[in-house]
């Protein structure tokens, strides 16, 4: 059964996306079968990083009953798997939560991961990552008026169980403004995972609709999502 993942921040713009979507496409590239799903139902944007403009199938097609679990998986060349999201707002989310319950338990079997991109709110979109998340890693730009909404978003899943793996640096530019990994101990005892700098590649890589991690697997980038990769492996699944 997989493990599931949710990245989460109660802020937005602070790089969830990104960070999910390179994790997802590491941990694939390093042998295990990942599974990434957009639960960002106000503003997904996984699909628009892929360069995937108007996705055939997404999880509303699943929630409305429209196709199987199986019919809206996407296939990306770095052997991950995806589910996008849609902005549907003519279709309710009421009552949603048991319905992507249904699709996830559908989809274990065949993963080793499972990574739930989240909304930056307290809305549908993450109501079931926090009912159906072992693990939570949240994801900040290095400032506090960004790292508190992200702090708060995780002690919002540990309250139900969840385990807090620890804390990504989003965007960082070491200024002396910043929170650096050396600092982060006087705001959380949690664990700083990644520490990413901000890097124009980034833009690139988006509109090259492909995952830097996948594009350029020597840049400094895509190692340290390899290594964060190899590390949740070895703590998960061990």
């Amino acid at each position: 059964m997989a493990k599931t993942i949710s990245v989460v921040s109660l802020k937005g713009g602070c790089g969830k996306s990104f960070f999910s979507l390179n994790l997802a496409s590491a941990l694939a590239m390093s042998g295990k079968q990942a599974l990434l799903i957009d639960l960002n139902f106000s503003s997904p944007s996984i699909h628009s990083f892929l360069g995937v403009s108007n996705p055939e199938a997404t999880i509303n097609h699943f929630l409305k009953g429209f196709q199987r679990a199986e019919d809206i998986v996407y296939q990306h060349p770095s052997g991950m798997k995806v589910i996008f999201g849609d902005a549907d707002y003519g279709f309710t989310m009421l009552g949603s939560t048991g319905k992507i319950k249904d699709l996830v338990t559908r989809l274990s079997g065949k993963f080793d991961f499972i990574i739930l991109d989240t909304a930056p709110s307290f809305s549908e979109g993450i109501k079931p990552a926090i009912f159906l998340s072992g693990s939570a890693i949240g994801v900040s730009q290095p400032y506090p008026y960004c790292l508190g909404p992200t702090l708060k978003s995780l002690e919002l899943m540990k309250s139900q169980g969840t385990k807090a793996l620890g804390l990504a640096l989003n965007q960082c530019k070491k200024t002396a403004s910043e929170i650096a990994g050396k600092s982060l101990p006087a705001y959380t005892p949690l664990p700083l995972l990644a520490s990413i700098s901000y890097d124009d590649s980034i833009n690139n890589s988006a509109s090259r609709g492909h995952p830097l991690a996948y594009l350029d697997k020597k840049s400094e980038i895509s190692i340290i999502f390899s290594r964060l990769a190899s590390t949740i492996s070895s703590r998960i699944l061990l």
